[in-house]
């Protein structure tokens, strides 16, 4: 069984709630589950590939978001369109996108060539990651799953109706302790429905009530990395991503 893991837009400038509008510290909560995976793949050696927006001015992101962002985000050289510290290593690809998904102008597919089984990661589930699974359920064979633990959103209603669409249509929603207690092929119960409900509702309305309060909170001064890094360092060691919910069952 050959995987792959590719997470999507882990980008300061969508975190920081103090930036561009495109910012907001909720996205954040999948970054524990998101680094979690990330040790797990390349401890079994899979493939690991990143992702990340990148725009060379305000006209150059989709048309239908350049009222809402007149001077654009995520620009080539900005810091917040940087990755965050640490996610990267040494020879992991990063691939640069314009478009909501990761194969939109990218040679994504041909870097999944072979792969069995390919699990999204990071954010937004209900804008970047679903546009991603669309596009993996039509121009790759591989079987898509995405952790809920390893994706966020802004709202739990928005969390929650990206997770529906992609279970329904588009792959396996899977809880991440289990795709990580099954060994190195990364299987794990597809859960549906009322297990969504009950699984990742709980989990995302802890997750985005501790992020949204301490998004609230006084920030730190000074560049847009300091100010997230603190914030992520804030949100780990509340605990608030160790929440436990059931394993799957058969219901």
């Amino acid at each position: 069984m050959t995987c792959a893991v590719v997470t999507i837009d882990l980008q300061y400038e969508f975190m920081d709630p103090n930036g561009s509008a495109a910012g907001h510290f909720e996205k954040s909560v999948c970054v524990p589950g998101v680094q979690t995976l990330l040790e797990a793949a390349r401890d079994h050696g899979h493939r690991v590939i990143h992702v990340r927006s990148i725009h060379e001015d305000a006209g150059s992101i989709p048309k239908h978001l350049r009222a809402s962002f007149p001077s654009g985000y995520c620009l080539r050289g900005s810091p917040g369109a940087e990755m965050l510290a640490g996610l990267v290593l040494e020879g992991e690809p990063v691939i640069e996108k314009g478009r909501f998904s990761a194969f939109a102008g990218t040679d994504l597919r041909d870097r999944l060539a072979g792969v069995d089984r390919v699990v999204l990661a990071g954010l937004a589930v209900d804008c970047c990651v679903l546009a991603t699974a669309f596009d993996a359920a039509r121009d790759t064979d591989a079987e898509v799953l995405v952790p809920y633990q390893a994706v966020s959103a802004t709202s739990p209603a928005l969390y929650l109706a990206g997770l529906g669409i992609i279970a329904k249509s588009l792959g396996a929603v899977v809880d991440l302790r289990e795709l990580l207690e099954n060994g190195g092929d990364f299987s794990a119960t597809a859960l549906q429905g009322d297990a969504i409900d009950r699984m990742a509702g709980p989990w995302i309305h802890q997750q985005l009530s501790v992020a949204s309060a301490l998004a609230g909170s006084p920030t730190t001064p000074g560049p847009v990395q300091s100010r997230v890094d603190a914030l992520l360092a804030e949100f780990v060691s509340s605990g608030a991503s160790l929440l436990e919910t059931p394993l799957p069952t058969n219901e």
